[in-house]
């Protein structure tokens, strides 16, 4: 391959994720493994993720999808070519507009996710009623939650490749991993492992079989 036929390659992908609006080249680290699934089983594990579609476009020969990011509240670009899932990146605001979080409630409203909640240590599992109230992601990431329980209430801040930083009351800050699936997070913290169902439809399925 010449050169020019090498620029001219370049020049005509840049044109076309200019298209859609797709300045932001910065990976999805959490998603890239599903770099090369085909499109119909990257959205389901998507979606199993906590990832909201909420809106699509399509030119020359590949497709494109936006997404909300559960914890972050970022917009996702996926670009589907051939069938299968040939970039997956973080987008401008301005594609997912109209979307809203899968899992978190919209920064500065004022509404809490009524959910259920709980910590497994010593062998055992303790499940409790719980809110969790969500504030400062505006459409950047890092955004804060406060999840209240019966006895004690932790502040959780979000970051990015699904790092948290977590604080309670007479404890320091401490930094943890977190995972995201069918619809609940886990992280350790204190040497137990905590537990909530951060997606709207999985919190109320949770509420609804709850046994005090």
């Amino acid at each position: 391959m010449t050169r020019s036929i090498r620029c001219s390659l370049v020049l005509a992908a840049a044109a076309l994720l200019g298209a859609v609006g797709l300045s932001a080249q910065e990976p999805v680290a959490p998603l890239r493994d599903l770099v090369g699934a085909k499109g119909a089983g990257g959205e389901t594990e998507m979606q199993n993720r906590g990832y909201k579609l909420v809106g699509g476009a399509k030119t020359g020969d590949s497709s494109y999808t936006f997404w909300r990011e559960p914890m972050s509240n970022r917009c996702v670009a996926v670009q589907t070519t051939n069938g299968r899932y040939a970039g997956i990146i973080y987008t401008k605001e301005a594609d997912c507009q109209g979307g809203t979080a899968t899992t978190l409630p919209a920064s500065g409203g004022g509404n809490a996710l009524q959910t259920v909640c709980g910590v497994e240590t010593g062998g055992k599992t303790y499940r409790y009623r719980c809110q969790l109230r969500t504030e400062g992601c505006e459409g950047q990431g890092y955004c804060r939650s406060t999840l209240t329980m019966p006895d004690n209430e932790l502040q959780i801040t979000w970051g990015k490749n699904d790092q948290i930083e977590v604080l309670a009351s007479g404890m320091n800050p401490q930094k943890a991993t977190s995972s995201f699936r069918d619809g609940q997070t886990r992280f350790d913290f204190g040497g137990n492992t905590y537990f909530v169902y951060r997606s709207p439809d999985r919190a109320k399925r949770e509420l609804a079989n709850f046994r005090d």
